[in-house]
């Protein structure tokens, strides 16, 4: 069953980029290892076998960024996180070229 902000998922509008690797969601209790299936500079989806709320407030760490988020929706393991502040393409293309 999907929670919140289901016209957030209608309206996404940027270039996506489907990826399959982890990251780490800062929590204000604790921190979560997740899966990052898509990231664009808008927000992100990701999966986890934590119980994350809708409208609670987090960071995705993927170094080298950390992006201040909330979780729009839930369904099952999976969350939509979108970025307070817009990312540029050149942030979001920085968690691939890492030297």
């Amino acid at each position: 069953m999907a929670t919140a902000a289901e016209d957030i998922r209608c309206s996404r509008n940027t270039n996506r980029k489907r990826v399959l690797m982890t990251g780490t969601l800062v929590m204000q209790d604790g921190n979560q290892q997740v899966r990052i299936h898509d990231i664009s500079p808008t927000g992100a989806l990701v999966s986890t076998d934590a119980n994350l709320k809708a409208m609670s407030e987090v960071f995705l760490k993927k170094l080298p960024i950390w992006a201040a988020a909330w979780v729009a929706w839930t369904e099952e393991k999976n969350a939509g996180l979108k970025f307070y502040r817009e990312l540029s393409q050149d942030e979001v293309d920085s968690i691939f070229h890492r030297s």
